[in-house]
């Protein structure tokens, strides 16, 4: 038998067959279908569309082996971590919907939109999973950017085995091209403390990783498949840190890597780290180092032994270091046949026994290989655009072996038969009349386009080339759904290497963020994923900063925006704001900010653009409370030194936008003002006294008092002398406390309402009405004290519900209860002021209701607030209403108080009683406050009163 066919039975053996011979094949019906859309609809339970879960909602514990998820269009927050195993015979799928799918189609609630592109947020976990198929069913149907970390991971540090995963039709995005630190998009290993746990039958299909350090990793994988994939741009901002390699190969055995496109890589491609692999085959590959300096494409790692390994009809371009790198000890099984080396090195011979020969070199050849042969003559169609099939009379074709025919290895990556002609062409691609045996491909670029921010009702237009990139005639057509559409080339009829311009345009008729999938038809299907965002001109210079379209993870307050976590520019909340400029000239921006401390005191701004880091930081001085503030940007300067103080913008006549972009955690933001470079400051905003209604509690204490527990309204008014518009803020402060926003607006000035808690007697809030034209500001202030409301004046016995009583405590049936466990903060509060003519040592009873160990509890004390855990009172359960002389907890447990009968030394004169609730359904009827004997204190036992 031969080393393929070795492998493919194995593989076959193992339950791989389906990923060998069958890709795209679902192994056993669905049983169950389940829906799931970017965000939950209706009761959420995945039964239809109008019911879907999303992604951070999915009830794994229904989802049963043989079921499939289905994913409408759009943009999900949650990650996708499956949460139940499939089974042999009946994977779990998830799969992007298309309008072709007879299941979903017919569920209720669908809409065509749901065919769209699918993009989920990055930080999968797939570790210890099996059977699971996740489809994008369409060419990158599903999306996954990564602004770095590992963007799918099989990784736990458990010794659970993965088996039989498959992913098709996905794009990972990673950071960018030489981007720093350690970002890794596919991550294939589970160091569990002592080694690698095993993944067995991974299949990766039509799926495209790029713009990161480590593209792919392996490590234990057995039977694993890579195919049809598009791997580039790997390098790293930093090579000394950090190597980059498309695919790192930890110890691992039957591989197959084959039909795909590997292009732009820096130092190495595809490297096998240590010893161990066993049974690797490359064939079909294109591999295009591009112009990023020196490096290799396929190597060993030195001293270590490995292989067998088989490399067959690949092209290898630009691998100045070595297209194939063989270092440390070879098995001698190992062969490299039938490849071209254009302007690369075969240095395969280093390090042990290998078998090469049948090659094509544009170079010299190495010695051994009798069947090779050389030229300088370019063999590619256009190896400038990167299409490397063969010319006709290419000078490599019917030069190569016949190697074992078994559907794949005697397959080109476009389908055509090897050696149909009766000879073997060295390379990726075979030659045939036409091209690609009259097989048409599709490709199309660019594969996303960004339409940036527009005006609502205005319009962009950009241009994709679509190139039938195969054989034979590519006929189809181009869709997408609105605000998207395609305006000019909608359809097309290509032949080999022949390309079309689509005009595609954005149009949207609402403020917002908007991404779309554009679709083609023939040659096997591509998408673009399109994007663009539009907001509202709003009127005047000076708004609101919730008046513009607002995008998470930023989040509006009470007349603020800020966003709740630090980033950079990749992952942080944007804010649009248009705007219309009367006359061309230069401007800055003013704003209206709080930037409590040194971790909430900056943001990204600019006018008609993204911002840029670090030059485009506004590093806002540390506030105390709102303040307007002129922007700045830090350019080429520090965090405490700005290099232009203020930011200044030359713009012309007509609409412009501002964007802001959060950056770190509690930095708020509540207006923005657009105003002349250098103009004459305006004069501050005239702003009236604050009035509070109802008036004043205590007329004859001076200054103005409230009582605890109710609601007021504040009033004022405000006006510009220069006509400016003018926005307006309610804020307080209690006790000294920072500000707080407690409302804000623009033109006349809204009433503000405030309810005063009941535990705030004693308290001292500021009240201010601070107002602004956009360049200077003006505030009133209003000095209130909290006083405790008066209360009816007791004897030595009350009912309980004839004190202040506050909710969440209610009156029922003469008892006081509350229906929710609490703690000390959120309780029922009843307040009772007695008199005491006799001074002495009191104790408290009470006339009570406790039925069970879930609800015996309160707090309590006298003449001040109650403590927790030491002033829980701990009851002992009752049997309908009895007496009870009040405990505390003290330093003891529920069901041994410290102080069994707790006693107070109360002087002649007034007293309060304070009873906040704790658990639910505890009843209070009566109160009484006794007088102990003199001497030994001891529980008084009252039958009846």
């Amino acid at each position: 038998m031969k080393p393929l066919a070795e492998v493919t039975a194995k593989l076959l053996a193992a339950g791989a067959g389906g990923m060998l011979l069958a890709v795209g094949m679902i192994s056993s019906a669905p049983a169950a279908h389940w829906y799931v859309r970017p965000t939950q609809q209706g009761s959420n339970n995945g039964s239809d569309w109008l019911n879907a879960w999303t992604l951070s909602t999915v009830n794994w514990s229904t989802v049963q082996p043989g079921d499939t998820l289905w994913l409408a269009g759009g943009d999900y927050e949650s990650v996708l971590s499956p949460g139940r195993n499939g089974s042999k015979g009946g994977p779990i799928t998830i799969m992007r919907v298309r309008s072709t799918n007879a299941e979903p189609v017919s569920a209720a609630g669908w809409d065509p939109s749901f065919d769209s592109l699918v993009t989920i947020p990055s930080g999968w976990s797939l570790a210890g999973r099996s059977f699971i198929t996740i489809d994008g069913q369409i060419r990158y149907g599903i999306r996954v950017p990564s602004g770095g970390g590992r963007a799918i991971s099989f990784h736990n540090g458990s010794t659970t085995v993965s088996d039989s995963i498959q992913l098709k039709n996905i794009e990972v995005a990673g950071p960018g091209f030489r981007a720093m630190g350690a970002n890794q998009l596919l991550y294939a290993a589970n160091y569990n403390g002592s080694g690698n746990t095993t993944i067995r039958n991974l299949l990766i299909s039509h799926c495209s990783f790029h713009d990161a350090v480590m593209l792919i990793t392996l490590a234990a994988v057995t039977n694993g498949v890579i195919e049809h994939c598009e791997l580039y741009n790997c390098s790293s901002g930093d090579l000394a840190a950090w190597h980059p390699d498309v695919v790192y190969f930890y110890p691992s055995t039957n591989i197959i890597f084959r039909y795909n496109m590997v292009s732009n890589t820096v130092a190495e491609a595809l490297w096998f780290d240590y010893g161990g692999s066993r049974e690797i085959f490359f064939y079909g590959n294109t591999l295009n180092k591009g112009a990023q300096g020196t490096g290799f494409c396929i190597g060993t790692k030195s001293t270590y032994s490995w292989g067998p390994m088989y490399i067959y009809n690949n092209t290898f371009i630009g691998y100045d270091a070595g297209g194939v790198l063989l270092r440390g000890v070879s098995d001698p099984k190992t062969t490299v046949q039938n490849n071209i080396f254009w302007n690369s090195v075969n240095a395969c011979q280093i390090g042990g026994a290998v078998n090469s020969d049948y090659n094509a070199y544009s170079g010299s050849i190495p010695s051994g290989e009798t069947h090779s042969l050389s030229s300088s003559v370019n063999p590619f169609v256009s190896s400038a655009t990167g299409d490397f099939r063969l010319v006709p009379g290419a000078w490599v074709a019917n030069r190569g072996i016949a190697l074992e025919r078994d559907g794949f290895l005697d397959r080109d990556p476009l389908g055509s038969p090897r050696g149909a002609d009766g000879l073997w062409d060295i390379g990726a691609f075979e030659f045939a009349e036409g091209g690609a045996a009259n097989n048409p491909l599709i490709s199309v670029t660019p594969s996303e386009i960004d339409f940036g921010s527009l005006a609502k009702g205005s319009s962009a237009t950009n241009v994709l080339l679509v190139r039938n990139r195969g054989g034979g005639t590519l006929s189809g057509a181009a869709s997408v759904a609105a605000p998207f559409a395609v305006v000019t080339g909608a359809s097309y009829t290509l032949t080999s290497n022949q390309t079309h311009a689509v005009t595609v345009t954005f149009s949207p008729a609402s403020a917002g963020d908007f991404n779309g999938s554009l679709q083609f038809t023939g040659g096997g299907g591509a998408s673009a994923a399109l994007s663009g965002a539009a907001w509202e001109v709003l009127p005047g210079l000076t708004f609101l900063s919730t008046a513009g379209t607002v995008s998470p993870p930023f989040v509006a307050g009470s007349g603020y925006i800020s966003q709740p976590l630090e980033t950079g520019l990749a992952g942080s909340g944007r804010a649009v704001y248009g705007f219309t400029i009367p006359t061309a000239g230069n401007y800055i921006i003013v704003a209206s900010v709080n930037a409590p401390h040194e971790g909430a005191n900056s943001f990204y701004i600019n006018i008609d653009g993204e911002p840029v880091d670090p030059g485009m930081i506004w590093d806002v001085p540390i506030t105390s409370g709102f303040t307007n503030l002129e922007v700045c940007w830090r350019g080429d300067g520090t965090e405490s030194s700005n290099q232009y103080a203020p930011a200044v913008f030359t713009l012309s006549s007509g609409t412009h936008f501002v964007v802001v972009r959060g950056r770190e955690s509690g930095a708020q933001l509540a207006s923005l003002t657009i105003a002349p470079s250098g103009a004459h400051r305006p004069a501050p905003p005239i702003v009236s006294p604050v009035v509070q209604s109802p008036a004043d509690s205590n007329a004859d204490a001076p200054g103005v008092q409230v009582l605890a527990g109710t609601s007021v309204q504040y009033t004022g008014s405000a006006s510009d002398a220069s006509g400016l518009p003018l926005i307006w803020q309610w804020l307080y402060t209690m006790n000294g406390s920072p500000e707080t926003l407690h409302a804000s607006g623009s033109g006349v000035v809204a009433p503000a309402t405030f309810s005063y808690p009941a535990q705030s007697a004693g308290s001292t809030y500021v009240w201010k009405l601070r107002v602004s034209n956009g360049q200077t500001s003006a505030e009133a202030l209003l000095n209130v004290l909290v006083e405790s409301p008066s209360l009816p004046l007791h004897s030595l016995i009350f009912e309980a519900e004839a004190g202040l009583i506050s909710a969440p405590f209610a009156v029922t049936n003469g008892s006081i209860s509350q229906p929710m466990e609490t703690g000390l903060s959120s309780g029922g509060r009843a307040v009772y002021a007695f008199e005491i003519t006799e001074p002495g040592i009191y104790a408290i009873q009470a006339l009570i209701n406790a039925p069970t160990d879930a609800a015996n509890s309160l707090f309590f004390n006298v003449d001040a607030e109650p403590q927790d855990p030491f002033m829980i009172w701990d009851i002992p359960v009752t049997s309908g209403f009895e007496w009870r002389t009040a405990a505390w907890r003290g330093n003891g447990t529920f069901d041994k108080s410290e102080f069994v009968q707790k006693s107070f030394s109360l002087s002649q004169g007034t007293h309060r009683l304070v009873i906040i609730g704790r658990e639910p359904k505890l009843a209070i009827d009566r109160i009484r406050v006794c007088k102990l004997p003199e001497g030994t204190p001891r529980i008084w036992v009252v039958n009846a009163l």
